[in-house]
C-alpha cells in the first residue's frame, strides 16, 4: 500500500487530503540531491514539480519512503493525466 492509499484508508479522507505536504517534502528532497540545483531556486521548483510527485504517489507509483517502483513511462503518463483530470 502506499502513502496516499494508506492515509486514505485510515483517516478516511479522499486521496488528494494531506498529500501536498509529502509531496513537496519527497520534491525537495530529490531537488537538493541534484548537485547543480541553486538552492535559492528550491521554493519555485518545488512549487512547478510537486504536482508531479503528487500524481505518482497517488497512482502508487512511489513506495513509503515516496522512492518511485519501476513502471513504464506510460504508467506514469496515464497517473499525470488522472491527477489533472482531477484537479
Amino acid at each position: 500500500m502506499n502513502v496516499a492509499n494508506s492515509m486514505t484508508a485510515t483517516c478516511g479522507q479522499t486521496r488528494h487530503d494531506n498529500i501536498e505536504p509529502f509531496a513537496r517534502a519527497i520534491c525537495e528532497r530529490e531537488l537538493r540531491s541534484m548537485p547543480d540545483t541553486p538552492l535559492a531556486w528550491l521554493p519555485v521548483l518545488v512549487e512547478r514539480f510537486w504536482p508531479v510527485i503528487a500524481s505518482e504517489l497517488v497512482a502508487g507509483l512511489r513506495n513509503d519512503d515516496g522512492d518511485l517502483v519501476p513502471h513504464p513511462v506510460s504508467v506514469g503518463l496515464t497517473a499525470w493525466e488522472d491527477w489533472l483530470d482531477s484537479q
